[in-house]
């Protein structure tokens, strides 16, 4: 009688190991190129933006070798969570530098001629935003909302919706401030886009964070 339930499982630890090597080689291709393209540009931008590039590429070799670890422990489905997360910032924090790095770049080279600190601006759009939809995110996460019994499919498609529409004004607005900040934006649209994306990634893996939380407040 006991064998059913043991074969369930096993089958579902499976599914989590492979769910997780997955996303660790998904998610470490992403950081490697990253680091990789970060790479291209040591020889125009300061030792220190190298030195940033380069410890994060480390650290995303640390968390490629830690997914592999993680695969083997009994509380994978909940550390996955964590790993899901923080490899996310990680990459978001990569395509930060990246902007930078590609946009400092380019001002070497003569392509750019703004006499804006866009690393200043960078920081700026990035932690204002970030910490805008990141506390919409616990507002809406309180577990009267979020552990609410679901019983239609309605509010499954409305979340999704409402998350697309999250991002596309983010988009949006970033775009407004590309267009207000900067004499020529279409000099710099490369760079910011890699800083729109650090953006959105970056949010998702606070959101992740925000999400574990909660619910471990509403398990308590």
């Amino acid at each position: 009688m006991s064998t059913v339930p043991t074969k369930s499982l096993s089958a579902h630890n499976s599914t989590d190991r492979k769910n997780a090597l997955t996303l660790n080689i998904f998610f470490f291709a992403i950081s490697a190129f990253i680091a990789l393209a970060s790479f291209q540009f040591n020889s125009v931008v300061p030792s220190w933006l190298n030195s940033i590039s380069v410890g994060l590429g480390v650290i995303g070799c640390g968390m490629f070798i830690y997914g592999f670890i993680l695969r083997a422990s009994d509380q994978l489905k909940k550390r996955l969570g964590y790993f899901t997360a923080f490899f996310l910032v990680l990459i978001s924090v990569q395509l930060f530098f990246l902007a930078n790095t590609m946009y400092i770049s380019d001002v070497e080279a003569g392509t750019i001629f703004e006499q804006v600190n866009f690393l200043s601006v960078s920081i700026s759009e990035y932690l204002i935003i970030v910490a805008i939809l990141s506390f919409f995110v616990y507002i809406l996460s309180s577990p009267k909302l979020l552990f609410r019994e679901v019983r239609s499919l309605k509010v499954y498609l409305w979340a999704i919706t409402g998350g697309a529409v999250v991002v596309f004004l983010t988009f949006l607005v970033m775009v407004l401030v590309k267009s207000a900040i900067f004499v020529s934006p279409e000099t710099v649209e490369a760079p910011y886009e890699f800083l729109m994306a650090s953006v959105i990634l970056g949010f998702g893996g606070i959101s992740v964070f925000i999400l574990i939380l909660r619910s471990k407040k509403r398990g308590n």
